[in-house]
């Protein structure tokens, strides 16, 4: 299955690729910092960002 990624400017996405049901998910993530997916299940249930910057 192809599923088409239109960019948009000023946005960061993120591929997430579940190997075990065989599936693909786009989300938004932060320009800079850290993004954790939880998963319980086998189905995410939470995305957490931690934004930052280096200095």
């Amino acid at each position: 299955m192809l599923t088409c990624l239109c960019i948009e400017p000023c946005k960061a996405l993120v591929v997430v690729l579940d190997g075990v049901q065989k599936k693909s998910k786009i989300t938004e993530t932060v320009e800079h910092g850290l993004t954790i997916i939880e998963t319980v299940k086998e189905k995410a249930v939470r995305k957490k960002y931690d934004e930052g910057n280096l200095y």
